[in-house]
């Protein structure tokens, strides 16, 4: 067998080789994108869904000032008790320890 013939069956044989294994990785490759394209609009779709559980910036800013100012209620609450303790207690003390 010359030369010439082995390259003139090798060569048609290595692209027949060659392009099947190219068919096979663009399969893969379409596979692939066509995978990442869905998974990219379930994530879209899964941001949408949990962005609208969030509560509004508007929503918290008003739950906030609410909460300080049960705070402050509270607060003033607490010190009217402590007044009031604090004086039944002087009161009490010097009626005990008058000398």
């Amino acid at each position: 067998m010359e030369i010439q013939t082995l390259i003139n069956i090798a060569v048609p044989l290595m692209l027949l080789i060659g392009s099947g294994f190219s068919r096979v990785l663009w399969g893969i490759l379409t596979d692939l994108k066509q995978s990442n394209k869905d998974l990219t609009d379930k994530v879209y779709k899964m941001d949408a869904e949990i962005a609208g559980d969030y509560v509004k910036r508007s929503e918290f800013n008003q739950s906030r000032v609410e909460f300080a100012q049960s705070v402050d209620k509270l607060s003033k609450k607490l010190d009217e008790i402590n007044q009031n303790i604090t004086l039944r207690f002087d009161s009490f003390y010097l009626s005990r320890h008058k000398d």
